[in-house]
């Protein structure tokens, strides 16, 4: 059984590591984040749509109930309007619409970390796999440097030769 030399197991290992496909899983790692981040802050513009909206319907109910209820006391007219606030139909769909985003938000800021990882763990490959070609390189200018020494012949020893 031959043996495999240093730099066939050192190139085996650079091609064990994904060497012609760690980049390319990086570079998509890092559009796939660019097209998350997006989404995430098309979420949070919505989000600061929706409150807008709820702030200015939360207006228009605080102002018609003061219209229709001049003679409140103030405790009264608070009372009241938290009931007119939980029966405006509009606030009811803002609110689940604002709670349903907030699950899309968690979620993108989720999926934001794993491509963070994900680009973290390619980067660290990267770096693994230039240690093991730069170890390849040592190795091949190691072995290039001995088979470029020559060897004196039998004639030159015999004659006193010595070979620089």
């Amino acid at each position: 059984m031959s043996e495999v030399s240093s730099e066939a197991q050192s190139w085996n290992y650079a091609l064990s590591l994904g060497l012609n496909s760690v980049y390319d899983e990086a570079i998509a790692s890092r559009n796939e984040l660019a097209r998350k981040q997006q989404q995430l802050h098309d979420l949070r513009q919505r989000k600061r749509e929706l409150e807008a909206f709820r702030v200015d319907v939360e207006m228009e109910v605080m102002e018609e109930t003061r219209r229709t209820h001049p003679d409140w006391s103030v405790a009264e007219y608070d009372r009241q309007i938290k009931v007119a606030f939980s029966n405006e139909s509009r606030l009811r769909e803002v609110r689940d619409d604002l709670q349903a985003l907030e699950g899309d938000i968690d979620l993108a800021n989720y999926e934001i970390t794993l491509t963070k990882a994900d680009i973290d763990i390619a980067a660290s490959r990267l770096t693994e796999l230039g240690g093991a070609l730069y170890f390849m390189g040592v190795l091949k200018g190691t072995s290039e440097a001995k088979k470029s020494q020559a060897k004196p012949s039998e004639a030159d020893i015999l004659e006193g030769k010595t070979v620089t």
